[in-house]
């Protein structure tokens, strides 16, 4: 299955809520909630069969870039179906040369990389497993980054990317 995956939310560039959505093509795909939650991440899918390509270990997370590994959760369940009662997620957080900072969540329980807080990582080097742990509806990968200053950065970028800090992937599917 490499290579099949979808997204299903991008970050959301509306600061209201619920139901102000606005991502980066000046679209609708993505999500708030009205418990004052607007999504700050790429929700990255695999298909088809995204249980069982989960259950298999059909499809990996790598890092986007270098960088030394901040910390790292595990052990949370990762068959959740729920945005509000999911508990906590599995994840690895990277700091990269630049001090931006990836987020990698809702990663299959004990998949995570042997590596510590405080080792280095390369670029596509392997971290985890796409799971379904904390407030999730479905098997991904939750990608959220961070620059130097703390501020939240879309990687697509766009047209409605108010905050113009869009990094661009190296390739990316179409919106």
């Amino acid at each position: 299955y490499d290579g099949a995956w979808g997204i299903s939310a991008h970050v959301d560039h509306d600061s209201k809520y619920p139901d102000a959505l606005q991502d980066y093509a000046c679209g609708n795909r993505t999500y708030d909630l009205d418990i004052g939650y607007n999504h700050k991440g790429t929700d990255i899918f695999p298909w088809p069969f995204p249980w069982f390509q989960m259950e298999n270990d059909l499809q990996h997370v790598v890092a986007v870039t270098g960088g030394t590994i901040l910390k790292k959760e595990d052990g949370n369940p990762d068959h959740n179906c729920s945005m509000r009662d999911g508990g906590d997620w599995n994840a690895v957080y990277i700091i990269h040369p630049d001090s931006s900072i990836a987020w990698y969540g809702h990663l299959k329980k004990g998949s995570l990389t042997s590596k510590q807080a405080g080792e280095k990582v390369d670029q596509g080097e392997i971290i985890g497993r796409v799971g379904s742990s904390g407030a999730s509806t479905g098997p991904h990968l939750h990608f959220e980054l961070y620059n130097k200053l703390g501020e939240l950065v879309d990687p697509f970028g766009g047209e409605c990317d108010s905050d113009s800090k869009g990094l661009d992937w190296l390739s990316h599917k179409p919106y």
